[in-house]
């Protein structure tokens, strides 16, 4: 919780963005204006338990019972009292939410905050709609602007959309157009549509000028190829105006998008798919042409029954493969295959020599559903010696008694194994089936129940079914010993198609068969006993039948009678054996060629020279920075961002895998590569070279400017006039938005659409002037659970609507507290960097560092490797951070990764305060010749920094005196602190 105290004239102010709330630096809260003469209350403890709140309040000046307690979400009160119950708070809310208590005496108030306390789902009851009060749009700015009100739900939690002819084109209270997620020109009607989560308000805006045709004589996009590669889709395309990384790729199974981007990872498919699928690709250029093509792509397996066995679904053109397989017929000494010489056709009874249970002659079995032929072998099988393949798949219909009469329960066949092997030879069994539900019968519980209910109890019968097909499958030797293994096949997802199943042959059970009941065996027992035969046979649940033989007056033509009947379809078995290792196996030799130098967009084509001298059957994987790319023996593709890409091949001969590494540089060229002008258009996009950060034509590059303070404290100077100013008359090349993430009235404490219009009109100023901008996700608890989701949900949407932009650099963590690099930082980091390279996969990304963002050290030696373009944080302030940071830095430096200061102050770390919260005072103390040593080293090292911060408080660190205009155009000797004068004099230096 977060204490506050202040007067209370200042309630207003602290439950909105007031520009006076004064916390120091970065880190440090303050209050001031306290009343001297009278004691503040003081909230001893604020809860939230069993759907109450409850407030624990003492105060020197002031009986309790005359304190007012008023509870607040946002800015909107939700009730008064001590003690509050959620079911009489008196705005509608739903999901989680910090809530603030302010307790005063009349003269001062105390301020305590409860964070994520969960309002639960919506109920909506008397919910009524939004009103929309104003929405217009401004031509000359290009923005579209809304203001709305809700008698339920607080402003800021309204959700404002934009779209035109039903096609969302943007978000947001305030939306400029030149952002629209659709590509439009000429006059357009745009629709806003406010919803308070359940109902909805629309008002028109109409004569929106979206420009002209950027592209007249526009033609389609040309898609050279579509591939699928171990799990990743990856397209490429040409244009004659766009860029390549300009171009907009979208894939889609049955017209349901799966992903964006070029190169799309379909584990992050945004739908569930199994199998194999049709995706359409389609490729959309700036001026709105797009072309289209389609790829092939297996989405992987089902969902697994319990048990040792894997099961997985294969194509569902599976019946093109007219041959039954054995493959090799055990000419390989490493794999044992199936020999059918044994089985033979059947009319009726013979299932070879012991399976001829099904016999129309005896009452035992009347009442099956398919004449006595059809559970027959369907077609002679025999080993064929020349390419050991049958003419026909292996058709039977295993066939189930729920009551064994005469010991005639079941039937089913045998393959013999061949080459006589033991259980210890043997690893995996891998077999091909088909389950035709329309020639099987699958009886209810009820049916059973009424069938056996007079000679079995109710729990017997339910051990008999669970709705499932099961199939046993046994490897049989002497004496009656056999490992077998329940295939339990799900009624719902895997019948009526080809299901490949993998068992591994140690783990299936063990037992002797002991006058029809199984006795346990352990496989250290039985590893060493011969394996004769495959058998397969249908089972119940629990494999169990109604044994009672003629008792009760029964015989087998008056027994009662009931049967489950699975027709399946075998197309190929395989038994692994365990023995896999050729001792005198040779690695392949691997040549790929030397390293490359490349344009953007050129297409690199590597050929690769491979050779093995055991003739062993080889598979080839390419790698772009160890992600997989390709299978090919070639490799083919072109890079849209300049950088360093290690481009790897590796190709395994069944045993030993040989890997070769080459470099492919890409470099940027031609016009995007101006030798004046902005910054953006001098740099392009931004790229990491070992610890050096790069743009176009591998120019080295080094970013300054100044860092905006916490958004929420300091929206009024998130303007386009101050970053004006800086880009004028201070000469910054980048600007950093600070967006307030968990902190009072910030972007997850009521302040989200306020927090986002801060920030979309800082990257909408730095667009227009042609500087890069940093959108900081600025908390200390970023690992938390609903920050780092949030944050992820944000650098998402930043990424869709900005991230084809060169400008935008994302910083995902401000300032870690003392949480570890290895355990906590680097996962919370991989996992939102992995959310954004799935929509943009080439802007640069700063990850946060531990203690501060000072201990930059432990990030360089353990760097993230599993994305591209990625730098790390480092912060100081001058007066308190000195030699020993610095040797932070170095080290990450020597580690070879890039280090970038988002932030420092010339102050004390406290941001430059005198005294005790809440009584501090401006110390005026600045280090210039600390900051100067900072500086040389960065100017050393190509290191990119900003200055805290753009703000006019009173503290040292702060750049402006108080009451400096919020628009910019300062007067350097006026309006200026010492650190804003001496920070601007050193920008203007370069």
């Amino acid at each position: 919780m977060i204490k506050h105290i202040a007067t209370a004239s200042c309630v207003a102010l602290l439950l909105a963005s007031c520009d006076s709330l004064p916390f120091s630096g970065d880190d440090t809260e303050t209050q001031t204006n306290t009343n001297q003469t009278n004691s503040s209350p003081v909230v001893m403890d604020a809860t939230f338990t069993n759907g109450q709140f409850i407030a624990s309040v003492s105060d020197a000046d002031t009986p309790i019972n005359q304190l007012t307690y008023t509870w607040y979400v946002g800015t909107e009160e939700i009730g008064t009292g001590s003690e509050l119950m959620l079911s009489d708070v008196t705005v509608a809310l739903s999901g989680t939410h910090n809530v603030r208590l302010v307790v005063s005496d009349g003269l001062n108030v105390s301020i305590e905050t409860i964070h994520d306390v969960n309002f639960g789902s919506a109920s909506n009851t008397g919910n009524t709609a939004p009103t929309i009060s104003s929405a217009n749009f401004n031509q000359n700015t290009k923005l579209l602007t809304a203001a709305a009100y809700d008698k339920e739900t607080a402003s800021s939690e309204l959700s404002y959309e934009w779209s035109v002819d039903s096609q969302v084109i943007g978000r947001g209270a305030s939306f400029n157009i030149d952002n629209s997620f659709v590509t439009l020109n000429g006059t357009k009607s745009v629709l806003l549509t406010v919803s308070d989560g359940d109902k909805t308000a629309t008002r028109p805006v109409n004569n929106v000028n979206f420009g002209d045709d950027i592209d007249p004589t526009n033609a389609a996009p040309t898609i050279s190829s579509a591939t699928f590669n171990n799990n990743v889709l990856t397209a490429i395309a040409t244009d004659d105006a766009t860029g390549v990384n300009q171009l907009i790729y979208v894939w889609s199974v049955n017209s349901v998008e799966i992903g964006r981007d070029r190169i799309f990872n379909i584990d992050n498919s945004q739908v569930d798919l199994t199998g194999d699928q049709t995706v359409t690709l389609v490729v959309t250029d700036q001026g709105g042409k797009s072309a289209s093509t389609t790829v092939v792509a297996n989405f992987g397996t089902i969902v697994m029954p319990a048990g040792d066995e894997s099961y997985s679904s294969l194509n569902d053109n599976y019946a093109q493969y007219d041959l039954f397989e054995i493959v090799n017929c055990g000419v390989n000494p490493t794999y044992i295959y199936g020999d059918y010489s044994s089985v033979t056709s059947a009319s009726g009874a013979s299932f070879g020599d012991t399976w001829n249970h099904i016999d129309s002659t005896t009452g035992q079995w009347a009442g099956i559903a398919k004449q006595p032929s059809d559970y027959a072998i369907a077609t002679s099988l025999s080993s064929n010696a020349a390419n050991c393949n049958n003419q026909s798949t292996l058709n039977n219909i295993l066939v189930k008694k729920f009551g064994d009469w005469d010991m005639q329960h079941a039937n089913g066949f045998n393959i013999i194994v061949p080459n006589d092997p033991t259980y210890a030879d043997l690893n995996m069994l891998v077999m091909d089936i088909f389950v035709d539900s329309s020639n099987s019968v699958l009886p209810t519980p009820a049916e059973i129940s009424a069938t056996f209910g007079s000679v079995m109890s109710q729990s017997d019968i339910n051990e008999m079914t669970d709705g499932q097909f099961h199939v046993d499958v046994q490897l049989t030797s002497d004496n009656a010993y056999s490992a077998s293994i329940d295939l339990t096949l799900d009624v719902a997802t895997q019948l009526d198609k080809w299901i490949r199943v993998e068992v591994p042959v140690q783990d299936m059970t063990f037992w002797q068969d002991v006058n029809y009941n199984r006795v346990g065996q352990n496989w250290a027992d039985m590893k060493n006993m011969t394996v004769n035969t495959i058998s397969f046979v249908a089972e119940t649940k629990n494999r169990l039948v109604y044994r009672n033989y003629n008792q009760n007056g029964f015989d087998a033509n008056t027994a009662p009678k009931l049967f489950k009947e699975q027709a399946i379809q075998i197309k190929y078995i395989e038994i692994i054996g365990s023995n896999q290792t050729n001792p005198t196996n040779n690695a392949p030799t691997v040549n790929i060629g030397s390293n490359q130098t490349v344009n953007v967009g050129q297409i690199v084509s590597i050929n690769s020279n491979v050779n093995d001298v055991d003739g062993d059957n080889l598979d080839y994987q390419w790698k772009i920075n160890n992600n997989n790319h390709s299978t090919s023996n070639n490799f083919s593709d072109s890079f849209d961002q300049a950088g360093n890409y290690d481009v790897s091949l590796s190709v395994f001969d069944g045993t030993v895998t040989t890997t070769e590494t080459i470099t492919i540089k890409v470099e940027s060229v031609g016009s995007a590569c101006a030798q004046s002008g902005t910054p953006v258009e001098m740099y392009g996009d931004l790229y990491t070279d070992g610890n050096k950060l790069k743009g176009c034509g591998g120019k080295d590059v080094q970013l300054r400017g100044m860092s905006m303070f916490w958004s929420q404290w300091s929206g009024q100077f998130y303007n386009s006039g101050v970053v004006d100013t800086l880009v004028d008359d201070w000469k910054v090349n980048a600007v950093r938005a600070a967006m307030g993430v968990d902190a009072d009235a910030g972007y997850l404490d009521g302040g989200q659409a306020a927090e986002l219009a801060n920030v979309e009109t800082m990257i909408n100023a730095a667009l227009n002037r042609g500087v890069y901008v940093i959108v900081d996700w600025h908390t200390h608890h970023g690992e938390d659970a609903n920050i780092k989701s949030s944050a992820i949900t944000f650098f998402e949407d930043i990424a869709r609507r900005y991230g084809d932009n060169p400008n935008i650099i994302y910083e995902i963590y401000n300032e870690p507290l003392d949480v570890t690099w290895d355990a906590v930082l680097k996962p919370y980091a991989e996992d939102v960097i992995r959310a954004i390279r799935a929509i943009d996969p080439d802007n640069l990304i700063i990850a946060g560092t531990q203690n501060w963002s000072q201990e930059v050290d432990d990030a360089g030696r353990n760097p993230i490797t599993n994305y591209p373009n990625i730098a790390y944080t480092i912060h100081f302030y001058a007066c308190t951070h000195k030699d020993d940071i610095r040797a932070n830095v170095q080290s990450a430096i020597d580690n070879n990764v890039v280090v970038f200061a988002t932030e420092w102050g010339m102050s004390q770390a406290n941001g430059g305060t005198n005294g005790t919260y809440p009584n501090t005072t401006n110390d005026n103390t600045i280090c210039a010749d600390e900051t100067t040593k900072w500086l040389d080293l960065f100017d050393a090292n190509n290191i990119s920094w900003f200055n805290w911060s753009l703000i006019d408080k009173e503290e040292s660190s702060a750049a402006l005196k108080p009451g400096a205009s919020v628009t910019g155009g300062w007067n350097p000797n006026s309006d200026l602190s010492p650190s804003g004068q001496w920070v601007r004099n050193k920008l203007r230096s370069y």
